[in-house]
């Protein structure tokens, strides 16, 4: 008893040493590992919204999928806004009752560990098989795993529209540079047909880079005043976490500019992307303010560029558009190519991709 408290104390100070989430990620699963039997663990986010899960991190490394897991997964997201729950698996279970849940019969064991707006993180432990002084000490550690990720979490968010924030770009870049060092990219197990059009495959999937700026936002204020300017945004954000894939990145940068870093897409799929998000935005009507419009600038993050090359580059695609009758989305290689803007200097920066 006396060692198992004591391995549950490492295991806390373990998870709660590092800031970096990736590496608190993998620290909760490999303390788990190491507190109870168990034949791996694995981390998954749920978003609720898109119907959508991504497989975060495992324990060991390499750790096989059971077999039957992807049923589990995609069968537990749905209308789960509407309150309606079917509750035929423990994944639904655990996300409804924000509780565990064990299937004896398939030896795994779900546990919410982290509620953050639309999303839930679920650590599945495949081959449990505990008693009930190791669960209480299970339970313990995730419990204090999902409020510090909390904490990060909310130090990485906007505080008005809850998207990531502008200290926190840097960061993900850097996080993604590394990612793309070792050629690795998360488990997307999706049923979200609407996301279709990401797969046109005529170039190299690259990441792209999107600055977004409301048109004429400054009269919005002036007109309707700050309440429901900070209402535009709030569904300005909204309207950008439905429209984008729920793995690219989402940060608003203050006032009302905004960044999108889309993942793993060609040329056509960004382009499609954010024409998309164009078009949903001009047929919207804003309470009391009625129709508002979006110009935005993107570039593509190849091999070699910096992250303040890259906004650069997108800066000078959305000031084109600005200049050119705004509500319209502008690619700077495209620009670059047609001689409607100058090269953007090479910065010395992060060397990202």
């Amino acid at each position: 008893m006396p060692f198992k408290i004591q391995s549950g104390m490492d295991a806390l100070v373990s998870i709660t040493k590092s800031r970096n989430k990736a590496c608190v990620n993998q620290s909760v699963l490999a303390s788990i590992f190491d507190l109870i039997e168990c034949d791996g663990l694995l981390l998954f986010r749920v978003n609720l919204t898109r119907q959508e899960a991504k497989l975060v991190s495992s324990h060991p490394k390499g750790c096989d999928l059971p077999s039957n897991i992807g049923c589990y997964i995609t069968n537990a997201v749905g209308d789960t806004y509407a309150g309606i729950w079917a509750l035929q698996n423990p994944l639904e279970v655990i996300i409804a009752s924000e509780s565990y849940q064990v299937d004896a019969e398939q030896h795994l064991a779900f546990f919410p560990s982290f509620v953050s707006q639309d999303m839930v993180d679920v650590i599945c432990i495949h081959g449990f098989d505990t008693d009930e002084t190791e669960l209480d000490l299970l339970v313990a550690v995730i419990s204090v795993y999902g409020h510090f990720m909390s904490v990060l979490e909310e130090n990485e968010r906007d505080m008005l529209t809850g998207l990531l924030n502008r200290k926190t770009f840097d960061m993900r870049l850097n996080d993604l540079s590394k990612r793309h060092e070792t050629h690795t990219t998360p488990e997307i197990i999706n049923n979200d047909k609407r996301l279709s059009p990401f797969d046109i495959n005529n170039d190299i999937p690259t990441h792209w880079v999107g600055v977004l700026d409301i048109d004429f936002f400054k009269k919005i204020n002036d007109a309707f005043g700050h309440v429901y300017g900070d209402e535009v945004l709030l569904l300005f954000s909204d309207l950008m976490r439905k429209v984008f894939r729920g793995n690219d990145l989402l940060f608003r940068f203050g006032g009302e500019e905004f960044v999108v870093f889309l993942l793993d897409v060609d040329q056509k799929g960004a382009e499609f992307a954010f024409e998309r998000f164009r078009s949903e935005l001009e047929s919207y009507e804003f309470p009391q303010v009625g129709k508002v419009t979006v110009s935005i600038g993107i570039t593509s993050a190849r091999q070699g560029a910096h992250s303040a090359t890259l906004l650069g580059q997108a800066d000078k695609a959305l000031y084109y558009a600005k200049e050119h009758g705004r509500n319209q989305v502008c690619n700077y290689h495209v620009l670059l190519e047609q001689g409607g803007v100058v090269e953007c200097e090479t910065t010395s920066d992060i060397d990202l991709f």
